[in-house]
């Protein structure tokens, strides 16, 4: 008998329509090594990243409406990555627990939770080899359904990255809800369905709770400062620096970052130069030149580089 959707998301009490093999097989879904089920193919499926371009095994990305794209990536080995997203993504962990650092936090998933990462938190996601389904979805339309809950609040919401328990999932039935999205062949339906698992998901969150409010002024100087960083990685820059180009405090500036990104300025600032090192070092035109890489990214000399996780992260990606 073949193994439906709804059972290998493990959604008990339903048949489920769409056999994983049924989709395997379809032409639609681009062949990849170490096959794995994508999903109902709406438009043709195009590989993609499922956790940024550089990836060696290319998930299948297919759109599951107006405002959510499903990713499915399957890792034949143990593999760590660095990352940061534009949109908000939820990874649901297929074969076994998978452990996400933000900052000097570790969040664990496991098979039956979630862990939602929120734009622009900055993460290191380790995981053991198998399955990952990641649903994307656009932020501004899930902020939009937030938002709508509650139309005379002072300040607007913003997402904070953590872990969905199983028992949270469950009681919100969300996975029945995407499991129906998956399903769903026809546009209306399939809008119909989209529109009920972004209610379902808003819902979840704040029960979670998975948000906070923040004043569009925070939000504003958090993205001037961020721009301004990007564009000074490579100079020495201090706390105290910082403050004076948004204008805050030292103690503002701690809270505004502990709440829209889940860690400290400081550690946010080490991990931007460690993305960008790992850029650079991924473009292959340093020549294995690490102590140039260092020294580019903002690190005074490669033993602090190291000291960071810096030249063992990067490497795992080129070697």
């Amino acid at each position: 008998m073949s193994l439906s959707i709804a059972a290998f998301l493990g959604v008990s009490g339903r048949p489920g329509t769409v056999p994983v093999s049924d989709i395997t097989r379809n032409a639609a879904c681009p062949a990849a090594p170490s096959m794995v089920p994508c999903f109902w193919p709406l438009v043709d499926a195009q590989p993609q990243g499922a956790l940024g371009d550089e990836e060696t095994e290319p998930a299948t990305s297919i759109p599951a409406g107006t405002t959510m794209t499903l990713r499915w990536k399957h890792m034949s080995h143990a593999w760590t990555k660095n990352h940061s997203t534009e949109d908000v993504q939820l990874h649901l962990p297929i074969d076994g627990r998978v452990a996400y650092r933000i900052g000097l936090r570790e969040h664990i998933a496991s098979k039956g939770a979630a862990m939602l990462i929120a734009p622009g938190w900055a993460f290191t996601c380790q995981s053991p080899p198998g399955s990952l389904l990641i649903l994307c979805i656009e932020g501004n339309s899930l902020l939009a359904e937030l938002e709508a809950r509650q139309p005379h609040a002072k300040h607007a919401w913003a997402l904070r990255s953590k872990v969905l328990p199983a028992q949270c999932l469950e009681s919100e039935s969300f996975l029945p809800s995407l499991v129906d999205l998956i399903e769903a062949r026809e546009p209306d339906a399939r809008r119909e369905r989209e529109a009920g698992l972004m209610g379902r998901l808003a819902e979840l969150l704040i029960k979670a709770p998975a948000i906070a409010r923040v004043s569009a002024l925070e939000t504003q100087r958090l993205a001037a400062l961020e721009e301004w960083i990007d564009a000074h990685l490579s100079e020495s820059i201090t706390i105290g620096r910082m403050c004076e180009v948004v204008g805050v405090s030292e103690r503002r500036l701690q809270q505004t970052f502990e709440t829209l990104r889940g860690m400290s300025p400081k550690r946010w600032l080490t991990e931007r130069r460690l993305a960008f090192a790992h850029r650079l070092l991924w473009q292959r035109d340093h020549n294995g030149d690490v102590t140039r890489v260092a020294i580019e990214a903002g690190f005074a000399h490669l033993g602090r580089f190291s000291a960071q996780g810096g030249f063992n992260r990067s490497m795992q990606h080129i070697g």
